[in-house]
């Protein structure tokens, strides 16, 4: 793991005995460092890993995990979607996203999906061991500055106005959107998310209009600048 600082939005008092992870990442290098981290906790199982949405579903019911850390960004599908299938499988399941993009961008998303947890890939061991901690003793767990931004905008504080445009967009637009600033085509993307292409084209449609872009060439040009500021 990389370093920068984060905090603990709720404490954690030692991981949960019996903890049986499933570990959903498209980079088999991270989910082995993942792998091999929580193996190093008391209690604490790695059962599985899988690197797409239907692998994860598929090991999922047949590894019967308690905990599992999700990527948003999926070699096949979309995270989210993953959390929001696995809560209705088993909602007692304890889900953590882990995953490269701005959590100003996508923690709320990720909470709404009904994880319990937001988790930055750059964050170091010991701040991913908190996590999981929290997590596993079925708290809450978010950076401090994204609990204070959350904490803001409860209050009505007026500090968010600065907030990126790209928060206007719907999950499934942003993920479009993200796909396209990682230089995937309509037909790639209607694979990606299993949709058609012209749901896609029309997705590409409202997008350009959120965001006020005039042509295919501009959309393009500001998911590239977007991506490369969440990464």
């Amino acid at each position: 793991m990389m370093s920068t600082a984060a905090f603990r939005a709720a404490p954690g008092h030692g991981i949960a005995s019996e903890c049986r992870a499933l570990i959903v990442d498209d980079h088999q290098l991270f989910r082995n460092g993942l792998s091999e981290l929580l193996s190093t906790q008391p209690g604490v199982t790695v059962c599985g890993e899988a690197g797409e949405f239907h692998e994860a579903l598929e090991k999922f019911q047949a590894l019967k995990p308690n905990f599992v850390m999700v990527d948003i960004s999926l070699a096949k599908g979309n995270g989210l979607d993953l959390v929001e299938r696995l809560k209705t499988l088993d909602p007692n399941v304890s889900v953590l996203v882990v995953s490269m993009f701005d959590e100003a961008v996508y923690a709320d998303r990720a909470i709404a999906a009904g994880a319990s947890g937001y988790l930055c890939k750059q964050a170091p061991n010991e701040e991913v061991l908190r996590a999981v901690q929290t997590v596993r003793n079925n708290g809450m767990y978010l950076s401090q500055p994204m609990m204070e931004r959350l904490l803001r905008r409860k209050s009505g504080s007026k500090a968010l106005v600065a907030d990126s445009e790209e928060k206007q967009l719907s999950t499934r637009e942003l993920q479009i959107f993200s796909l396209i600033g990682q230089g995937e085509t309509t037909q790639r993307i209607a694979q990606h998310l299993n949709l058609s292409p012209s749901t896609v084209e029309t997705y590409r449609e409202r997008i350009k209009n959120k965001l006020d872009l005039a042509n295919g060439a501009e959309l393009t040009r500001r998911a590239i600048l977007w991506m490369m500021r969440a990464t």
